[in-house]
Order: C-alpha cells, then sequence, then structure tokens
C-alpha cells in the first residue's frame, strides 16, 4: 500500500531509519542511519549507552553503585533534534522502539512526533533486542525494494488516512517475527509483568530458569520457567522447531552474553540442531544497557521469514 501511495511521483524517496540502542543487529546488516541511546544513570553521572558506557565498564559501576544506577530511555528533546535534523536531508523519518511494555521510549518518539505531522512515523517493535532488531530489518528491506519515488522538489506529505494506511501495512511484519528471551533479572521481570509472586520467588531463591515470547501478543508471555538449562534448551528448540517448520526460508538471530549458563554458545547449539535445514544463523551481543536491565544471564532469539534474493543484495 505504501508503494502505490508513494510511487505516483517521479523522484527517489529519501526515508531517515531511526532506531534506540536497544535494537542488536548482528554483522553485517545494514544499520540505521541513527540510534538514540539509553542512558545508565547514576548519582552524579548520565552515561550514553554504545558511546560512553561498555559491558567491561558496567561491570565496574555495577559493583561500586549498585542501589544508585538505573537505566532511563532517550529523551524526548533528542528524538526532537533528530527529526528535525533528519527531515533536512530525507522525506520521512521511520522510527522503531522497544516495546513499550518495558520502556517509554514509545511514548516519548510519539510525542516528539507530534511536531512533524506525516513526516514522521514511529512504530513499536513489541520486543526488544534482536526482535526489534529483526522488526527494523524487515520493515527497511520492504521499504527499499518499493523504489518508492517523488516528484522533483516535491514537498509531499502523507494525508491523515494515507498515514494509517502505512501504519497498518508496515505493522503487518510484526506477527512474523518470533522472539523468545531469557533472563533470570528481577528488574526485567517486574516490567513484563508476567510472574506472580510464586512463580517469581521461584526464579529468585530457587534458581528456576524463565522463558518469554515477544510478538504480536500483547504483552510478551510467559511461556514457562524451568529447573535445569537443559529443559530450558529442550523447550526453546521445539518452539524454533515449530516456528520453522511454517518458513520457506527461515533465519535465527541470537543476542547472547558471556555468561549465559550453557557449555556452547546458542548459534552454535542452533547450527547443530538444524544442520539439515538450509537455516541462516546469526549471532550479536545485546547493548549495555539492555545487559544492565536484563542481567548477564541473558539470551534473546528470533525467527523470521527471509526473502533469498534481498539477503543477496545486502551481501553484494
Amino acid at each position: 500500500m505504501f508503494g502505490k501511495i508513494l510511487s505516483r511521483n517521479r523522484e527517489k524517496i529519501k526515508v531517515f531509519w531511526l532506531t534506540d540502542s536497544g535494537a542488536d543487529l548482528p554483522e553485517g546488516v545494514p544499520e540505521p542511519n541513527h540510534i538514540l541511546p539509553f542512558r545508565l544513570v547514576g548519582k552524579d553521572f548520565s552515561l550514553m549507552d554504545g558511546i560512553e558506557i561498555s559491558p567491561e565498564r558496567l561491570s565496574e559501576l555495577a559493583k561500586k553503585q549498585k542501589k544508585n544506577l538505573r537505566s532511563s530511555e532517550p529523551p524526548q528533546e533528542d528524538f526532537l533534534s533528530a527529526y528535525d535534523a533528519a527531515l533536512k536531508t530525507h522525506d520521512f523519518v521511520f522510527v522503531i522502539t522497544v516495546s513499550k511494555h518495558v520502556s517509554r521510549t514509545f511514548f516519548s518518539a510519539s510525542v516528539a512526533a507530534r511536531e512533524f505531522p506525516n513526516k514522521v512515523f514511529v512504530f513499536d517493535s513489541n520486543s526488544a533486542s534482536v526482535g526489534e532488531g529483526a522488526f527494523y530489518h524487515l520493515l527497511r528491506k520492504h521499504i527499499d525494494n518499493q523504489k518508492l519515488t517523488k516528484k522533483r522538489k516535491s514537498t509531499k506529505k502523507l494525508s491523515r488516512d494515507e498515514g494509517t494506511e502505512v501504519k497498518k501495512a508496515l505493522l503487518s511484519f510484526r506477527p512474523r517475527i518470533k522472539t523468545y528471551v531469557h533472563s533470570r533479572s528481577q528488574i526485567h521481570l517486574r516490567k513484563f509483568g508476567n510472574l506472580g509472586t510464586v512463580e517469581s520467588k521461584l526464579v529468585k531463591l530457587s534458581g528456576f530458569l524463565p522463558l518469554y515470547q515477544t510478538g504480536p501478543q500483547n504483552p510478551p508471555k510467559l511461556v514457562g520457567i524451568f529447573a535445569s538449562k537443559d529443559a530450558l534448551l529442550k523447550k526453546l528448540k521445539n518452539l524454533l522447531t515449530e516456528e520453522i517448520l511454517k518458513l520457506k526460508n527461515p533465519q535465527i538471530w541470537i543476542a547472547e552474553t558471556e555468561k549465559l549458563p550453557v557449555e556452547a554458545s546458542l548459534k552454535d547449539q542452533m547450527e547443530k540442531v538444524f544442520r539439515f535445514r538450509k537455516i541462516t544463523v546469526k549471532r550479536t551481543t545485546p547493548g549495555t544497557v539492555l545487559r544492565f536491565v536484563a542481567g548477564e544471564e541473558f539470551f534473546a532469539v528470533s525467527v523470521f521469514e527471509s526473502e533469498k534474493e534481498n539477503e543477496e543484495q545486502v551481501r553484494r
């Protein structure tokens, strides 16, 4: 629908892509034009994710100021400045944020977008880490392949109805991505809000391992809590197998910390499990602030449909 709306014109449309630092992307995937960083805030400092803070520095701060540390979303002023600068050289700004169930980033981005009606479009990924990254990746490939055009020197804006159609079309990609997340962090559990008192105590006191799923459902749901890592990974493999059987060209993205409680990396395990199928498996490490929020024992695994011809274009 987006292509039908905008391809009436003649010159190529320029889209500016913006995400927050909660989106994890494997190596080789085109990055957004700009990434607004989350912040790690202490008693007398505010450090920008990926710019002023690293995992090593995070470990030092966590030991010294464990009770005083907190994370903060990019402020509304940062979004306003980014939109204003982007629209000087681009026709539209597309913004993908971490789930509104774990952060207020979506609301800050949306309020700032009101200053630029029909020019800035904000999308809630309803996920985080590689789930957010995969959502951005699929939307960008879709828009890039549309080969959108406009008239020369045009100041084309979308009407309210056209803007609604754009959002409907692009949000149709969200149900195509299933993301499974493991974290034992109590901060993470409270933000998702899926664990009752009994389950929360099991995770905290007994060492049970929770597994969540993010995707089209609202909010993310608890798949289960497991007594061992073997049981957790067995469930994860079964869930991924179910999804992969539905797809022609499945792709798996994995973000995992170094302290994940398994002998081999998830990437190696997934490639071994699905070695008889042609599945692309890519790995990355989670962003620093996401690592702080989710804890050191964290992974996120996304599975989605990949178009072969588009992947070949990216490799070129």
